[in-house]
């Protein structure tokens, strides 16, 4: 799977299933890198991961 079709997806989907959920982390962090909404790495790297665990905290 592609990082385009895994970003199509909601990350909450992928809650129960890490070795995609850091696949979906990894995606995020490249393209809030590239879309210039982070400054760093470890800045995308972060927030991903917020987007990730407010996401499945949700429900």
């Amino acid at each position: 799977m592609s990082c385009r079709e895994l970003l199509k997806g909601e990350v909450k989907n992928l809650c129960d299933d890490y070795k995609n959920l850091r696949r979906w982390i990894m995606c995020r962090s490249w393209e809030l890198i590239r879309k210039g909404e982070a400054v760093s790495f470890k800045e995308a790297i972060r927030r991903a991961w917020s987007e990730a665990k407010e996401a499945c905290t949700k429900g």
